[in-house]
């Protein structure tokens, strides 16, 4: 009997959760039949405008109002550790705004090796 065979699709942004316990932080949890993840883009929409910044974060950029992370290396690690889920995965990021009161949202897309995912948004608090 052959195994089944699964295509390889552009990943899928299943949803969005956000938190202000211990302050707060943006949940992502998403589906790649190709168990990888490359890259996460956050594009701020808000009033007033903010200056990001990685600070000293390793595989970080900043153009314009989007910030790009390189999340290879962690996603890479939980496909391999443990394949009892699949290509469901779940990332966690906590995030801090400073100067005051920002009102918005944030756009979020995902990149693997076949494409980019579907864009979903959340509010800031």
């Amino acid at each position: 009997m052959d195994g089944l065979t699964i295509p390889l699709r552009v990943l899928s942004l299943q949803g969005i959760q956000t938190s202000t316990q211990g302050g707060f932080a943006v949940s992502f949890v998403l589906f790649s039949t190709a168990r990888e993840v490359n890259q996460l883009n956050l594009s701020f929409n808000t009033t007033p405008k903010v200056q990001l910044s990685c600070g000293g974060t390793a595989g970080c950029s900043v153009s314009g109002n989007t910030l790009t992370l390189d999340v290879a290396p962690a996603f890479a690690r939980w496909f391999t550790s443990d394949s009892k889920f699949g290509g469901l995965a779940q990332l966690r990021l906590p995030l801090s705004i400073e100067g005051g009161v920002v009102k918005g949202t944030v756009g979020v897309t995902l990149k693997n090796s076949q494409g980019e995912s579907n864009s979903q948004s959340f509010s800031l608090p």
